[in-house]
């Protein structure tokens, strides 16, 4: 009797259930790769063996690491020298002939606002300029450094453009 029964032409059992968790032991292994397929050292070419350099990898990073600091703090610098003494190249003239005319008022005053604004850029472009280059975890690196270039570049380029409007309605006058 067990003969008779064709148990190929049965639909397929049901999946269990999907329960959250999967039990791993329970699964079958995964199917090896052929042998042949993960060795093809036959068919490969053999390569000459490396030589050792003469440096070691890691000295190779910590160097080019190294120069590359030194190169940030000397571009810190640059950027810096340059950013304090443009300004006084650029409206030397304007600056002397306001300052020559001294007196105190309101709109002697405001004739300084360009140049005030340029120094309060600097001093606060002067603590990123100085961490350039610096490890982020060093003691010395500013906390904040990221609002100190924000506020730093904004008030610089808002002196700039005061400055050029002063030094042009200055030129129209004199």
């Amino acid at each position: 009797m067990a003969e008779d029964v064709d148990l190929g032409g049965l639909p397929p059992p049901d999946p269990p259930p999907v329960t959250g968790e999967l039990d791993l032991a329970a699964l079958p292994p995964p199917p090896m790769p052929d042998a042949a397929a993960i060795d093809d050292t036959a068919t490969r070419p053999r390569r000459a063996p490396q030589r050792r350099r003469a440096r070691d990898p890691v000295a190779r990073i910590v160097a080019r690491d190294q120069r590359r600091r030194r190169q940030a703090r000397a571009l810190g610098a640059v950027g810096f020298l340059v950013a304090a003494v443009g300004p006084i190249l650029l409206f030397h003239r304007v600056i002397i002939d306001i300052a020559r005319e001294f007196r105190l008022d309101l709109r002697y005053l405001m004739e300084w606002a360009p140049w005030v604004l340029l120094v309060l850029g600097l001093a606060f472009l002067l603590p990123v300029a100085y961490s350039s280059g610096l490890d982020p975890d060093s003691r010395y690196f500013p906390r904040f450094r990221r609002a100190y270039a924000g506020w730093g570049i904004t008030l610089y380029l808002l002196g700039i453009a005061l400055a050029t409007q002063v030094a042009s309605i200055y030129d129209l006058h004199h």
